[in-house]
């Protein structure tokens, strides 16, 4: 069969898109013929690379302002006016400016011609299958071509997939577009083809018997529920990213992207398995945790990156495998790919796997998501906040670029959590800063969304901009919506408690500090701190040896408790030890040398390194070796 696989604006034109590139290898193995068409790159070029990427990755995801530019291609008059979606969703709920804005209302203007386009520009009477793939903000644009690709073509096969399909969304979004023929819940790697067999043949097994299926029986949609997620990822195709850089070269945009090419060492998270996050938005089906073998993952990794027009590689993990940090990260670290490496982690990494990470070219997103430990025991986190920082400090001193957010707006929250934070974020402008600070999402298949009374969430509702994507009753939309509003208790939003915590990530992020806090060995073997921050309190400190022993042991993380009594230990006879202990504390503190939790501390002074513990090379490794703690 002949099957076509269309990826649709607004997915980001930076990256491929991993599951069709996929499922593209899996069909042509079974001997079918398959093309791949990214429109989202041909649309990028029409707008504009800036504009595109603006919406696509940029603007606040509640506006869903990419599934709203299409809504006049898939409904026409039945759409409600733009002015009314601009006022009650992009003004009033949102701090756009003018020229925010503008980009949307360009997107929309030229989106009509562009399915026209779109529509004119292949032989679809020649496929005999057209899926789209609908994740981001995808829907409404692979809707609206789909539809017209029927109407032309009404004996193509039309099929979804992807996120915005998942289980109970997937079978009311079939209800209610009678072009879409086939729906596919959950991974799809062995759904579609078994769908491409039995269209072929028509005979032997029955639809019904295919996991992962939405179709049409008798005039209803039906389910066989979620598929069966892959148990051997070793037995995956390597995915087939010709057809996108194919793509950026006839847009003539092969020099304004920087492409990230995507891989896999593992699907579902093994944290989630056991105890999710409770904003973790993965159904059950998408959280069972499996990994590749390590020398899967090296191989697929090196063929990929090996790419000509590959920039970078981006592990599409929610966390990499510990088979990763054991086995194929080391190997990355003595043989390095030929381009950098991103990946997303837990804060639980150790100090050697950051120097590995270091000596391997990566960067990392790690999920540090609070700095309070009351924060993250709500968000169901198993990590802790000095932990999280600990982090930032082991990444600047090797030189792990950090990309990561804050978020509030937690159920259970407190003033008090915000405002000890908000006294915590001066001592630490000197590390990266998060990229975002904004409130948690509240999606489908969480548990807040799932079990929202147990977090006294009131009024859950599908985000407004739903009601100018489907013009559809409530029932349906919160149905087919995947992220929902809510009230607090109360009826008081976060913003008022948080807005000390978002004046300071402000000054961080747009005013850095260059200088560091750093500790240094002095010939005759004392301990200094040289401060380089523009508002040290002391350029340079020499330490006395019970402040050496305090600071050199808070590097590792202790409570008071445990430094009393190592003090004591240390120091056998001397008096007041307590009151000196607390005395010493108090200056690191105020001298912004040292944070707390509770009563937990961490020492902020980046230890002195080898020339290359960025990452130039294995020093970095054996640094982390001598120097972990």
């Amino acid at each position: 069969m002949n099957i076509l696989l269309v990826n649709m604006p607004f997915a980001s034109v930076t990256r491929p898109a991993l599951g069709i590139s996929l499922l593209k290898s899996s069909l042509q193995g079974a001997g079918h013929e398959c093309d791949v068409v990214y429109a989202n790159v041909a649309f990028a070029r029409l707008l504009g690379l800036a504009q595109y990427e603006r919406i696509a990755v940029d603007l606040p995801h509640p506006l869903l302002a990419g599934e709203w530019a299409f809504t006049d291609c898939l409904y026409a008059e039945a759409s409600r006016p733009l002015s009314t979606y601009v006022k009650d969703v992009l003004e009033d709920r949102s701090p756009l400016t003018d020229d925010d804005i503008q980009p949307i209302l360009a997107a929309r203007a030229l989106a009509p011609a562009f399915i026209e386009d779109c529509l004119g520009a292949l032989p679809w009477g020649k496929y005999d299958l057209v899926g789209f793939t609908s994740g981001s903000a995808q829907n409404v644009a692979a809707l609206a071509l789909a539809a017209r690709v029927k109407a032309k073509d009404p004996d193509v096969v039309i099929a979804f997939g992807g996120c915005n399909w998942d289980e109970g969304m997937g079978l009311e979004l079939h209800r209610r577009f009678s072009f879409v023929d086939f729906a596919c819940s959950g991974e799809a790697d062995r759904t579609l083809p078994a769908l491409v067999d039995w269209l072929r043949h028509r005979v032997g097994a029955e639809l019904a018997t295919i996991p992962g299926i939405v179709f049409r029986h008798q005039g209803d949609s039906v389910s066989t529920g979620p598929a069966t997620p892959v148990a051997d990822l070793d037995t995956l195709p390597f995915p087939d990213y010709d057809d996108y850089f194919d793509a950026l070269r006839a847009n003539r945009l092969t020099r304004a992207v920087r492409p990230a090419v995507l891989a896999e060492t593992c699907r579902g998270c093994w944290w989630a398995a056991r105890h999710p996050c409770r904003f973790c938005g993965s159904p059950g089906c998408r959280r069972t945790y499996r990994a590749k073998s390590p020398a899967r993952v090296l191989e697929e990794m090196r063929v990929l990156a090996s790419h000509p027009g590959c920039s970078w590689i981006e592990l599409v993990d929610d966390v990499p495998s510990p088979e990763f940090f054991d086995c194929v990260l080391p190997e990355l670290a003595k043989d390095p790919l030929p381009v950098p490496l991103l990946c997303e982690v837990r804060p639980e990494v150790t100090r050697e796997q950051i120097a590995l990470l270091a000596a391997a070219r990566a960067s990392i997103q790690p999920g540090i998501e609070s700095l309070s430990d009351h924060v993250l025991r709500l968000m169901h986190k198993g990590s802790r906040a000095l932990e999280n920082i600990r982090l930032l400090l082991w990444c600047r001193t090797y030189g792990v670029p950090t990309s990561w957010n804050l978020i509030f707006g937690v159920p259970g929250e407190t003033e008090r959590d915000y405002a000890e934070m908000a006294r915590l974020l001066p001592s630490l402008r000197f590390l990266d800063p998060p990229d975002g600070c904004g409130p948690v999402r509240l999606d489908r298949f969480s548990a807040y969304a799932e079990h929202p009374e147990d977090y006294g969430l009131d009024d859950l509702e599908p985000l407004t901009a739903y009601r100018y994507l489907y013009p559809f009753p409530d029932s349906s939309l919160r149905r087919i919506a995947y992220a929902f509003e809510y009230a607090y208790p109360g009826g008081a939003g976060p913003r008022t408690r948080v807005r000390g915590v978002v004046e300071e990530v402000g000054r961080w992020q747009s005013d850095p500090e260059t200088g560091a806090p750093r500790l240094r060995r002095d010939p005759d073997g004392c301990l200094s701190i040289v401060d380089t921050r523009s508002d040290a309190a002391n350029a340079q400190r020499r330490l006395a040896p019970l402040e050496a022993c305090v600071f050199t042991a808070a590097a590792g993380i202790c409570s008071r408790a445990d430094l009393q009594s190592l003090v004591q230990t240390e120091f056998p006879g001397r008096e007041r030890l307590d009151s000196d202990v607390d005395g010493v504390l108090a200056a690191f503190l105020n001298d912004r040398l040292m944070v707390k939790d509770g009563d937990r501390y961490l020492s902020l002074a980046l230890p002195e390194e080898p020339e290359d513990a960025a990452g130039t090379g294995r020093g970095a490794v054996a640094a982390a070796q001598v120097t972990s703690g």
